[in-house]
């Protein structure tokens, strides 16, 4: 008895999916009604949340055309389509991934609002005035705020489920702002190295081309030019890895118990090890290589392994990307927290598209893909692609559930509608359906509301589905 070979049993999923693979259902026309946006006139579009609630305008009105340019201060409205109310706001200062939630300051005041509810939570309640003031970011997967605080300096993660928080405290040789979280447990903190730092607090273990700049028990930070410094910081306090430089080349810092410390080198393939979001370094499998440029911080780790193929170096091992041609685009948080990425995958009829789970791997197929088309993603992990003026089509794939669209006809527009001859659509992915418009929107929400701008009206608009939803993310 002969054993089949691995490449034959592992392409049959492909070669019978070809077989019985039939084209993807069109969205439905549905109904639709106008919600003008009051006293928008000579405004500007910033933000849409993604059920169309909140939409954030920038005043720039005739009346304030007098003013000088340097002493012009934008100002910005927020409109909530559900409750018919406009606010002013001094500054829409960061949304999350998914266009659910946003942090607006109004005065001395930051808070963070949920488009899927009425509740809004104040933060950094405690800043001085005289305090730098807080910088904020969700994390990639939706499940996390960062924001710094002072006295004492620190980095605040605010759980956006619970409402629950917990500080990382940041060393004392360190200033600047959050830049982003990584992986769950992990804060990227961006800062400069104080002009004049305190003296060391104790024993180190440097090495002696390293000059004066070990202290506060951190680190040690060989370069002797001031500048950016990069650090992840665990939120336990328990390890902390500092990163002299965004270059390849440049090695990470490993510093544990305080005060002990080794070089680590990720991108370099000499090093022969990388090291996971759990803080774990592993040896890189023989024969293997990181791809370069693959690397975001901590987390999963493309390895290119030569005749053996690519593999995804996940929170639980190494998984095998099959048939793997390419990524596609950047990743996407589904409703979990979990994240996906769009890849090409290479099969008998042309480049199909798939699904890969950045958390362990996992991999689905789904259709062909247009060649040679223009693309874009959508803030709710939906990849879209369109065929070119030959024959006009566009392709909707689910990074997050698999789903699937197809619009015979129809091509890409700039703001996320489709052109099918003269008139534009706004879809609703997620409901399969898609309203009709008489003219070019400025930006399309995930619900299918589109954002009209003031050209026969004078003011701002929305043009949404009869039912919109407001609860997507549910």
């Amino acid at each position: 008895m002969t054993t089949p070979r691995p490449g034959l049993a592992l392409a049959t999923p492909l070669l019978l999916a070809a077989c019985i693979e039939r084209p993807p259902p069109e969205p439905v026309e549905v109904p639709s009604v106008t919600i003008p946006l009051a006293g928008s006139q000579g405004h500007e579009p910033i933000w849409m949340s993604a059920n169309a609630r909140f939409v954030v305008l920038e005043d720039r009105s005739e009346a304030r055309a007098g003013e000088l340019a340097v002493t012009f201060v934008p100002r910005h409205v927020l409109h909530d389509t559900v409750l018919g109310t406009r606010e002013p706001i001094d500054e829409l200062l960061e949304y999350d991934r998914r266009n659910r939630r946003a942090i607006v300051q109004i005065g001395q005041r930051w808070w963070l609002l949920d488009s899927e509810s009425d509740r809004r939570v104040e933060l950094a309640r405690d800043v001085h005035d005289d305090d730098p003031l807080p910088a904020f970011r969700f994390d990639r997967r939706g499940r996390t705020l960062a924001y710094t605080r002072a006295r004492p300096d620190r980095v605040t993660v605010h759980d956006l489920a619970s409402g629950d928080e917990h500080d990382v405290y940041v060393p004392s040789n360190l200033l600047g702002s959050v830049d982003a979280l990584a992986e769950p447990g992990w804060v990227h903190f961006q800062g400069i190295v104080a002009d004049e730092p305190s003296p060391p607090r104790g024993p180190h273990r440097c090495p002696l081309e390293s000059d004066a700049r070990c202290r506060d028990d951190v680190a040690c930070l060989s370069d002797t030019d001031l500048g950016p410094v990069n650090a992840l910081l665990h939120r336990d306090g328990a390890q902390i890895f500092m990163v002299e430089g965004l270059d390849d080349a440049q090695p990470m810092l490993q510093v544990r118990d305080a005060w002990a410390w080794e070089a680590v080198r990720p991108h370099d393939v000499a090093a022969q090890h990388w090291m996971s979001a759990d803080g774990c370094e592993h040896a890189l499998p023989r024969g293997c290589a990181l791809q370069p440029r693959s690397i975001d911080w901590i987390g999963p780790a493309l390895l290119n392994c030569g005749e053996r193929g690519s593999f995804l170096w996940a929170s639980t091992g190494l998984a095998p990307l099959l048939y793997f041609h390419g990524w596609l685009a950047e990743g996407a948080a589904d409703r979990r927290g979990g994240l996906w990425r769009a890849a090409g995958v290479a099969s008998p009829e042309g480049v199909r598209i798939a699904r890969v789970s950045l958390d362990d791997g996992h991999m689905a197929f789904g259709p062909v893909l247009p060649v040679d088309g223009r693309e874009s993603q959508t803030p709710r992990g939906w990849y879209l692609r369109d065929a070119g003026p030959e024959a006009p089509r566009v392709l909707a794939y689910d990074l997050t559930t698999g789903r699937a669209w197809q619009i015979d006809g129809a091509k890409l527009g700039h703001a996320g509608e489709l052109v099918v001859g003269d008139t534009w659509r706004a879809l609703d992915l997620d409901a399969g359906r898609h309203i009709v418009l008489d003219e070019r929107p400025a930006a399309v929400a995930a619900n299918g509301c589109a954002l009209m701008p003031p050209a026969k009206r004078r003011e701002w608009s929305l043009r949404c589905p009869e039912d919109r939803r407001l609860d997507s993310d549910e």
